[in-house]
């Protein structure tokens, strides 16, 4: 359970006011790489949003395969045991639609990083109030 990142050699700048980019060569590590990188050569910032995809997905089910969120979180009820509370249930149910939703494999139909940054604001755990 100790995730490593890397292979950032698809890297591209991609000008002020543009979403997407093309390039001459798609490489990049099968299974992480957006769909429509392999298949049109275009990279575009929901081809990040694809990657981040599979790697919460790899995360939460130790491998890169989708499985339903009723598996994944009975697996991770089973993983933790009691130390579970509902509110972790919860953030790991959140990350498992986050991640599905990420590797859709029509890129407008990810979801963009603000919207992601909200769903995640959403599970934070509230701290008690002092007394």
């Amino acid at each position: 359970m100790v995730p490593k990142i890397a292979d950032f050699c698809l890297s591209r700048v991609i000008a002020e006011g543009q979403s997407q980019t093309l390039t001459e060569k798609a490489i990049g590590t099968l299974g992480y790489v957006a769909p429509e990188l392999m298949r049109y050569r275009v990279v575009s910032y929901k081809s990040d949003i694809y990657s981040l995809g599979v790697v919460m997905t790899e995360i939460l089910n130790g491998q890169r395969r989708y499985f339903p969120n009723e598996n994944v979180l009975e697996s991770w009820r089973t993983r933790m045991g009691t130390s579970l509370t509902d509110i972790l249930l919860e953030q790991v149910r959140v990350c498992t639609e986050i991640s599905i939703a990420c590797i859709n494999p029509e890129p407008e139909c990810r979801p963009d990083m603000q919207r992601i940054i909200k769903m995640l604001d959403e599970t934070k755990c509230e701290e008690p109030a002092e007394q």
